[in-house]
């Protein structure tokens, strides 16, 4: 598992993005939450949750963003943004950029950068106390 779970990060990182997936299903097939366990405190990450993001991210990069979302069983919109339309429009200027966006279409809230969060929590709290 753990050699197959190294070859998915490297080739994901090295643009092998094919290859990727194809040792994600592998590691996958082999892992054993109890039996690996001990994994997180040994690589600083736990492979039953690092192996889907890489997948993912490979996914992704393969342009099948629909399978990316459905195996990290993500149950909310996702936009995907690979011309960077939105990017533009938006006058984006540092990634990550985070946009609350009420339910008539206004911008509530937007952050450049990591940090803000109680700001950002405080904004989705008093968006859903005025529904």
């Amino acid at each position: 598992m753990r050699g197959h779970w190294a070859l998915e990060i490297t080739n994901t990182h090295l643009g092998n993005f094919e290859l990727a997936v194809d040792h994600y299903e592998k590691a996958l097939a082999l892992y054993d939450p109890a039996l690996h366990r001990d994994d997180s405190f040994l690589y600083a990450l736990n492979p039953g949750v690092a192996m889907p993001c890489f997948a993912a991210w490979a996914l992704w990069f393969l342009g099948r963003t629909d399978e990316a979302v459905k195996r990290m069983d993500i149950n909310f919109p996702v936009v995907a943004d690979n011309p960077q339309k939105i990017w533009s429009d938006y006058r984006c200027d540092l990634w990550p950029t985070v946009f609350v966006i009420d339910r008539n279409g206004a911008i509530r809230y937007s952050h450049g950068g990591v940090g803000r969060y109680d700001d950002l929590e405080d904004i989705i709290q008093t968006l859903l106390d005025s529904r």
